[in-house]
């Protein structure tokens, strides 16, 4: 028995050895796996603030610490499935991702006009909301191979896209006021949603799930054939020296994806004639206001040829420094990122690119003892928010658990406060 086990030790050992002088070294030859990653988080306020025993806003101190892209949410879901095989400095697997993301922003303005007033006798408050939703399927090959001591990874990736709000989209609310004290507030605005299957059910006043259903599955492969897209993810690395390795990595697209459906969310909301007709007492009364609303789903249909949509595209460098051993390791990363490159909405103007286009950087810590038991703790900025990540897992090399939770923001003092939490779970099962 002390035989076998000193056999499989052995035997890990060697699989970590060989595989040491890598970016990321594989534990098993063969293995397929499950990771499931929830997000959701906000840069308004940490949860230190909210349990008090007397929950006090403090609107200026929010406006002083907020950032320019006013308040922002995010919230993400992203199961992933894979198997692989690995040989060393060779191998070939199969992926398929489902990625959802979603972002509401409030500008600003609002949060400067409650925080601090305005002193503006026309426009007595301005702001825009925004929204951005991003869903993609994507089934990935990704093989590996070396050059000598160039060690490479290819990855064709098919991907469908499945729903798409530009990032660009803002619905515009104001309240201006005139000189005799009479305000007027306004809403307007449109929201384009792009899908993959038409959803006129969804839209047209009552839901009818047999027909959405229908709309879904009638030519299901034609579907995915006209809407599926193309790019590659690539990455090479190099031991530069015996406790370095270094690479690259990029995600470039190929062949666009194209959405052939489009829904238009729309709002008109506008209230004439409030006016202050007396303050007496602490007693406001007002003036009976004109009020106008138009809102609703424009009926789904068809675009004309196809809204070009890809996933973000990726390119920068990482290491793995290991001056201790290999178990202990040292991750910088810094690259730059676009969303929906080369897509209908970043190709419309400078503007819109510029919206698109952000940095990405990390920095973390891998510890393993005695080839079974992991920890992590990663800072990084990535898909533009702000993440503190501690992790933990268990290997017995034929099992493996790991659970990731992290603090994550839009503003990065937020992200140290918990103003929003990821969480991942991993389950892995190979020789």
């Amino acid at each position: 028995m002390n035989k076998k086990i000193l056999s499989a030790i052995a035997a890990f050992s060697l699989s970590a050895s060989l595989s040491f002088a890598e970016l990321y070294p594989s534990s098993r030859f063969f293995e397929f796996g499950l990771d499931v990653n929830l997000t959701a988080n906000q840069n308004l306020v940490t949860l230190d603030q909210i349990l008090q025993e007397k929950l006090v806003i403090d609107f200026a101190k929010i406006n002083k610490e907020m950032g320019s892209d006013g308040l922002v949410l995010n919230v993400a879901a992203e199961p992933v499935f894979y198997t692989n095989l690995n040989l060393g400095g060779w191998g070939a697997g199969v992926s398929i991702d489902v990625d959802n993301q979603f972002r509401l922003s409030i500008g600003k303005d609002l949060f400067e006009f409650l925080g601090e007033g305005n002193a503006d006798s026309d426009t007595f408050f301005s702001t825009t909301v925004g929204v951005n939703l991003q869903s993609f399927v994507k089934v990935a090959a990704p093989v590996k191979f070396r050059f000598g001591r160039l060690r490479f990874k290819v990855a064709p990736t098919v991907f469908v896209p499945v729903a798409y709000v530009p990032a660009g989209s803002k619905v515009n609310a104001s309240i201006t006021c005139t000189e005799d004290g009479v305000y007027t507030a306004l809403a307007e605005g449109t929201v384009d949603l792009y899908t993959l299957f038409p959803i006129g059910s969804l839209t047209g006043g009552e839901f009818d799930f047999n027909t959405l259903l229908q709309d879904a599955t009638s030519d299901i492969w034609g579907t995915f054939m006209n809407s599926a897209g193309m790019n590659l993810n690539v990455g090479v690395e190099f031991p530069l020296f015996r406790t370095l390795d270094v690479g690259a990595y990029g995600v470039i697209p190929v062949i666009p994806g194209r959405l052939n459906y489009v829904s238009s969310a729309y709002a008109n909301y506008r209230v004439d004639n409030i006016s202050v007709s007396s303050v007496m007492n602490n007693e406001v009364t007002f003036a009976t206001p004109e009020m106008g609303t138009h809102y609703g789903f424009e009926d789904c249909h068809e675009t004309v040829s196809g809204y070009v949509v890809n996933p973000p595209f990726r390119l920068g460098v990482e290491g793995a420094w290991r001056p201790f051993g290999k178990w202990c390791t040292f991750r910088p990363m810094f690259g730059v990122a676009c969303d929906n490159p080369f897509g209908s909405d970043t190709n419309e103007s400078w503007e819109n690119f510029k919206e698109n286009f952000y940095f990405e950087y990390g920095l973390g810590t891998d510890v393993t003892l005695l080839y079974i038991f992991n920890f992590w703790l990663h800072s990084q900025y990535v898909e533009q928010i702000f993440s503190n990540t501690f992790g933990f897992g268990i290997n017995f090399r034929v099992l493996e658990v790991d659970v990731t939770v992290a603090s994550s923001s839009a503003s990065f003092a937020k992200s140290w406060c918990i103003s929003g939490a990821d969480a991942t779970i991993s389950l892995k099962m190979g020789l």
